[in-house]
């Protein structure tokens, strides 16, 4: 009886012996290296509109100032809601101007995606009205940040005029007052939404939206839509196109981040 007992205890210690080396000396496997995921453009929820969504039927080439709306901020996910109201860039999420470097890129590898299979929601002058999401997103592994000005990035769009060249169709307004201006922190595996007006016309062809980000100008890929014609010009009675001839060209590619119109190309 009392060898069985020895016997028993030497078992024991044994295995406890055995289990305390393992662990003493195992390593653990190391870590996949982190990597950036691709972004699926996500479904998009409303609460329900109770009218029928009115498109934009624009007859000339328009100020963007307010007509591209900042929906809010997002990580990668498959669905989002959409609030109705209109969201600000947070204190957390907005840094000043000089929080960032005049030397650096500070949005360099940001993308964007633009989503015409996708209707949304917004109110204008009391009416529905229809717009479509544009995604501007970071797969990369670092913080990305997108300038703006009242909360809005700097943005047009763009359109293919019968000549084959791009044109712009709206115009951005500049400020000479940094007050409002600033930058929004996108981080990696996050996204931005603005919403851009679906536009109706006489004119099937291909549109793109146009940021400056301060340093570079990122495009969306071509998307099909229709406009009027009429769009690549000035209204006879906006003052902006008759002031935009008369000053020099640096200055005049302001109002449209970079690009000229077809308008002002023909002088």
């Amino acid at each position: 009886m009392k060898n069985a007992q020895l016997y028993y205890w030497a078992i024991v210690i044994a295995f406890s012996l055995g289990w305390f080396i393992h662990r003493q000396y195992q390593t653990s496997p190391p870590l996949p290296d982190p990597s950036p995921q691709a972004f699926q453009i996500p479904k998009i929820s409303q609460h329900r509109w109770r009218q029928p969504l009115q498109a934009f039927n624009t007859p000339y080439l328009e100020q963007n100032n307010n007509l591209h709306r900042y929906m809010g901020k997002y990580s990668f996910s498959d669905s989002i809601f959409l609030s109705d109201d209109r969201l600000a860039w947070s204190a957390e999420e907005f840094l000043w101007l000089e929080k960032i470097s005049k030397e650096e890129n500070p949005a360099s590898g940001l993308q964007i995606k633009v989503d015409t299979a996708s209707l949304m929601t917004g109110r204008v002058n009391d009416k529905e009205r229809a717009y479509i999401p544009a995604f501007i997103y970071n797969e990369t592994l670092s913080d990305k940040f997108l300038i703006g000005m009242r909360w809005e990035p700097w943005s047009i769009l763009e359109a293919k005029a019968p000549d084959g060249q791009w044109y712009p169709i709206q115009y951005y307004r500049p400020y000479d007052c940094a007050t409002d201006m600033g930058y929004l922190k996108i981080a990696p595996q996050e996204f931005c939404v603005l919403s851009l007006p679906l536009f109706i016309g006489d004119y099937s062809t291909e549109l793109r939206l146009r940021i400056d980000t301060g340093k570079q100008v990122l495009r969306s890929h071509t998307f099909k839509g229709r406009i009027n014609k009429t769009q690549f010009e000035f209204s006879p009675i906006n003052p902006i196109g008759q002031m935009l001839k008369g000053i020099p060209e640096q200055w005049r590619r302001k109002y449209f981040l970079g690009s000229s119109p077809m308008v002002l190309n023909r002088n």
